[in-house]
């Protein structure tokens, strides 16, 4: 059994531009990262071709950027890059599948527009929906996660949860329009 290394060191070595950086990212990250990008593309060939373009994102983005926790930035990196591969296989076709169907319901509450306008308003839409989150209680706030950053189906998240789908559903239901409630009084949503 092979042993990790420490995340400051994986980042001390994208620092100091060692190749090894990536080797061990994905001995430490690789089911991580599979996980986060099999729920959204529902492929194996897809899901390895993301991670590879996450690790060279995180090549070319490490330095400047020096992460504070790394789990969090790669799995931010792996469902962007997740979402992009989804978003270029089913720009012709829509259906009803678990992303589409997650992004249609969030879209009640925000913008999912590509072209935001300025990059600032974004991050204090994503600064009030964190704040937003917090405000929820843990199981609320885990079934919201589950299925709005993860593309969980309602489901894998009754079973993961140990709920029934009807509970998951009804929670969905009441954070979305919480969360629609909140940003309009924050004036984000109109």
């Amino acid at each position: 059994r092979s042993v990790t290394m420490e995340d400051k060191a994986i980042i001390d070595l994208y620092l100091s531009r060692s190749e090894k950086a990536i080797n061990e990212t994905d001995k430490k990250y690789r089911p991580f990262c599979r996980s986060i990008a099999f729920n959204i593309l529902r492929d194996h060939g897809e899901s390895d071709e993301c991670i590879n373009d996450t690790y060279l994102k995180l090549w070319n983005s490490i330095p400047p950027q020096i992460p504070v926790m790394l789990a969090n930035y790669i799995a931010k990196i792996t469902r962007n890059t997740a979402l992009f591969f989804y978003r270029q296989k089913h720009r012709l076709k829509r259906g009803g599948d678990t992303v589409e169907l997650a992004l249609s319901e969030i879209a009640e509450c925000v913008d999912m527009s590509s072209d935001v306008e300025d990059e600032a308003a974004g991050r204090e839409t994503a600064a009030e929906i964190a704040e937003f989150l917090d405000s929820l209680d843990e199981s609320r706030r885990v079934v919201f996660l589950l299925r709005y950053w993860y593309f969980l189906s309602n489901g894998e998240i009754a079973k993961r949860q140990n709920i029934s789908e009807a509970s998951v559903r009804t929670s969905l239901h009441r954070s979305r329009k919480q969360l629609k409630k909140f940003l309009e009084e924050k004036g984000i949503y109109q």
